[in-house]
């Protein structure tokens, strides 16, 4: 994750997407979150709060561990 990170910075995605092809979503949640933390600390809202502590649904867990399981099984047979 971290040279997928690297490469993103770098404006090279289609090397991010090769390191870690959830490295690009997750880039993308980190600098949204950033940017709602930030504008609900200056305007005291607290939505961020609420969306992060509401509740998952199973199906949505499910999905989002095989999803990982798979990036950790194509990473392996490409040999990173």
């Amino acid at each position: 994750m971290t040279r997928a990170f690297y490469e993103i910075i770098s404006g090279d995605f289609s090397k991010a997407f090769y390191y870690n092809s959830l490295s690009i979503p997750l880039f993308i949640f980190i600098i949204m979150s950033t940017i709602w933390i930030l504008s609900n600390l200056i305007s005291g809202n607290d939505s961020y709060e609420r969306f992060m502590t509401g509740k998952i649904s199973n199906k949505t867990i499910i999905a989002l561990v095989l999803l990982v399981i798979a990036n950790w099984v194509w990473n392996i047979i490409k040999g990173i």
